[in-house]
């Protein structure tokens, strides 16, 4: 479904932002990270967190950040962090 605030094709599921890296992991707006599974499920916070949990891989994960850097930086922000959560924990 399109979303109209970020003008992008998202999937969302009783409140919470569900996977969507299928609509292009790099554009994705609030990414959960390129390892995620299809199951994950949370929600971001104005420029300033995110919180999600992917079932699969037993992960939970909030982030929260000083300071509002603007869309474009917050959402490439976000999806380097949590794909390095990934990378870092070894679940890819």
């Amino acid at each position: 479904m399109k979303d109209r605030t970020f003008i992008h094709d998202l999937d969302w599921g009783l409140g919470f932002l569900v996977d969507s890296n299928h609509y292009g992991p790099d554009t994705v707006p609030y990414s959960f990270g390129r390892h995620c599974s299809m199951r994950t499920y949370g929600h971001g916070g104005r420029q300033s967190s995110s919180s999600f949990a992917d079932p699969e891989h037993g992960l939970v994960v909030t982030v929260v950040f000083n300071g509002m850097p603007g869309e474009r930086r917050h959402n490439d922000r976000i999806r380097e962090i949590n794909t390095a959560i990934y990378e870092d924990l070894g679940l890819t």
